[in-house]
Order: C-alpha cells, then sequence, then structure tokens
C-alpha cells in the first residue's frame, strides 16, 4: 500500500502553482525522449556529459571529449558512453579513465561551478529559482546543514510528476550549489529554472548527463566553455542508448557459442568477460559472467543468474541478454 504524503497540498487549487503550465509542456516518460525530463518550447536544446570521477588518493576526473580521442569516435548529441569506450577499431593506449564511468544524476561540483558562472552572466542577481530535489535521492538529501540560502516552496513542498516526486525549494542562482545527498556528498537539484522559466535544466537520476534548454545565445555559450563537455541535442531525441550496433552480430556469435559449448569468451577494447553456462535441468540453468577491466587488470566482477527456458530458441535469447549484460558491466566497472 502507498501511504500519502502529508507534505503535499491539493494540487486543484491552481493559484497556488508558482510555475503555471511549464511541467504541461512535458512528453510522457514512457516515449523516453529528451523532453519527457525537460519541457518542450525552447529555442535550443543540449546536454552537458558528466565526467569519469576517480575517488583514489588523488581525485580525478576524465571528460568525455578526453575519451573520444582515445576511441577515435566522434562527439555529438547520439553518442552514448557505451559507444565511446567500445570503439569497433582497438586503441593502441590503454583507456584514459580509471573511474567506474560516468557520474549520473548530478553535475560534478567542478561542472556545477562552471555552469552556474555561465548562467549568472546571463542572470540578473536578484533572479530566484526553484530548486526540485528527487526524492529517490533519499532522506537526508537537502540544503546544506544550516545553509539558508534556500527555503522550502512553502505553497507547494512537492512536485509530482508521472514517474518522479521532487521536494521544492527556492532561492537565488547559488541555491544550486547548496545541497546534498543523504551521504553527505555534493549533488546539484534534479530539475532547477528561474522564475521567468528562460532556460532549464533536468539532472534524472540514472542519466549520465544533464539537459538544459534555453536561449541559442545561452547554449552557444555553454558549448563553449572549455570546461565542460556539451553538445546539441533535439527535444525528440531518444534518452537511452545501448550497446554500438558495431557489435550486433558479434553478440550473436557468442550468444550462440555460449548456448552450443556453454562457455564464451569476449573480447574488447576495454576488457574481457567470460561466460559460462550451468544447466540444471531440462529447462532451467544459471549464467556466470565474470568481466575484467583493463584499467583495472586486479579487479573482477562476477556474477551468477538463474534462468529458465521452454526450448533452445529461448535459451538463445537468454545468452544473448547475458552477454549485453557483459559487455553493459565492461563500461562501468
Amino acid at each position: 500500500m502507498r501511504w500519502p504524503r502529508r507534505d503535499i497540498v491539493d494540487h486543484t487549487v491552481e493559484a497556488e502553482n508558482p510555475w503555471g503550465d511549464l511541467f504541461a509542456r512535458t512528453r510522457a516518460p514512457q516515449d523516453y525522449v529528451v523532453s519527457s525530463w525537460i519541457p518542450r518550447g525552447y529555442a535550443t536544446y543540449a546536454k552537458i556529459l558528466h565526467p569519469s570521477i576517480h575517488f583514489g588518493a588523488l581525485r580525478s576526473e576524465v571528460r568525455w571529449s578526453d575519451v573520444a580521442r582515445w576511441s577515435g569516435v566522434a562527439l555529438t548529441g547520439q553518442v552514448g558512453w557505451a559507444d565511446l569506450v567500445l570503439p569497433e577499431v582497438a586503441p593502441v593506449a590503454p583507456p584514459p579513465w580509471r573511474g567506474q564511468g560516468p557520474w549520473t544524476g548530478s553535475l560534478s561540483e567542478h561542472d556545477a561551478e562552471v555552469v552556474t558562472e555561465v548562467l549568472a552572466a546571463v542572470t540578473p542577481p536578484s533572479t530566484q529559482f526553484f530548486f526540485g530535489l528527487s526524492t529517490i535521492w533519499g532522506l537526508g538529501t537537502g540544503p546544506l546543514e544550516g545553509s539558508d540560502v534556500v527555503e522550502k516552496v512553502s505553497e507547494w513542498p512537492v512536485l509530482e510528476r508521472p514517474w518522479r516526486s521532487y521536494d521544492m525549494y527556492r532561492g537565488p542562482l547559488a541555491g544550486a550549489m547548496s545541497f546534498t545527498n543523504a551521504g553527505g556528498m555534493f549533488v546539484t537539484p534534479s530539475l532547477w529554472w528561474p522564475r521567468d522559466q528562460s532556460f532549464f535544466l533536468s539532472s534524472e537520476i540514472d542519466l549520465p548527463w544533464t539537459y538544459v534548454a534555453g536561449s541559442r545565445e545561452l547554449i552557444t555559450a555553454l558549448r563553449g566553455e572549455s570546461r565542460l563537455d556539451v553538445v546539441e541535442v533535439s527535444p525528440d531525441d531518444p534518452v537511452g542508448h545501448d550497446l554500438p550496433a558495431w557489435l550486433d552480430p558479434r553478440i550473436e556469435e557468442w550468444a550462440h557459442e555460449l548456448r552450443r559449448d556453454a562457455t564464451t569468451t569476449i573480447r574488447v577494447a576495454i576488457g574481457d568477460a567470460r561466460l559460462r553456462l550451468e544447466r540444471q535441468s531440462a529447462r532451467r540453468a544459471s549464467l556466470a559472467t565474470e568481466v575484467r577491466p583493463h584499467a583495472h587488470p586486479g579487479r573482477a566482477g562476477t556474477s551468477s543468474v538463474p534462468v529458465s527456458f521452454a526450448n533452445a530458441e529461448e535459451l538463445l535469447g537468454c545468452c544473448r541478454d547475458a552477454v549485453r549484460g557483459a559487455l553493459r558491466s565492461l563500461t562501468t566497472l
């Protein structure tokens, strides 16, 4: 049973809504396009690509543009992380990143500082912003303890969308730098925009980029900032990026080999994966996977998944899914 939240205001009182019909301009979440996460009607759209962050003795960030130079894959709005790190021709040099793939759900603190610099140049200092913090971040996520930069939107404390709920705050542009998650790590708002709605930013918790929409001049300024990776997109572009198409025939080969021989080994530019099919009965088995990224020779990721199937074709489908899962794991391990 889903218990109602006590701090949700009756949304039938339209006069209390401080942002009007802004969210009526978004497409349905199941469409899974850019405008499912950011309203339509802006002149230009882009995404700010989150770096891969390595939390070692010395914290470091590796940008998508660094990886694109390594892989030789052109960086465009239609390119996903897997496209960059799984090039068809293996580079001679080792991969340039040592983190676990790009940061998701939030701009890094460095990128947030750069973005707010650019926004400050086109926003009067007195401008009030709205900030929405996804409740998926969990209890304890909110403004820094003791901070009074932002305040709760008392007349509309929770924004309910078909796929997410957001705790709502208001404050100056500097408020975008005043939030942490339950673990005390810096996060930017999931949604933020000025009261005049002249631009809008959205960081979906599962995505390795932040969408931004606004004037052509604003997007040009962001794209011209050398400290960021920003690529232009369309509001109707799909959000999801699966594995690169060149891998499709290889995936079929590996899946057939796994079904036939009960084992297969995947070798790509960023690492290796070994899969084993362990039959338990005529219709049940387990698929064991071990992945070893080249960037971390001593680190291995292992998993075992039970599967059931009615015939050989369904078993092949299970093997195909396991191969795809192993490749995805290599891109983020």
